[in-house]
């Protein structure tokens, strides 16, 4: 089961996994993470091959893309189209982070 060090940072059996496109953040978007995961199956694999960023899936969903739209964490400044696209439906919405 992956351990939450913030919200674009997971541990999975040892390993830290850091989440491709996604600048992470601690405190409230991490525990939310935590939850939204617990029990659930995370599937990770690296964007590229000896790559250090990650692209998970849990069910159906992009993990990455799912905490951005959550507003729980940011869009890192590399981080592909479809990413940035889902922090600013995040901030127009006052999800997470963007809260009003």
């Amino acid at each position: 089961m992956p351990v939450v060090v913030d919200s674009a940072t997971l541990r999975v059996n040892g390993a830290l996994v850091h989440l491709n496109g996604v600048a992470g953040e601690p405190g409230k978007p991490a525990q939310a993470l935590a939850r939204y995961i617990a029990g659930r199956e995370v599937a990770c694999e690296p964007v590229e091959r000896g790559a250090l960023q990650f692209s998970c899936i849990i069910g159906d969903y992009d993990l990455g893309e799912a905490i951005l739209l959550n507003g729980a964490g940011r869009a890192a400044g590399d981080a592909p189209e479809r990413l940035r696209d889902a922090e600013q439906q995040a901030r127009r919405a006052g999800r997470g982070i963007w809260g009003r």
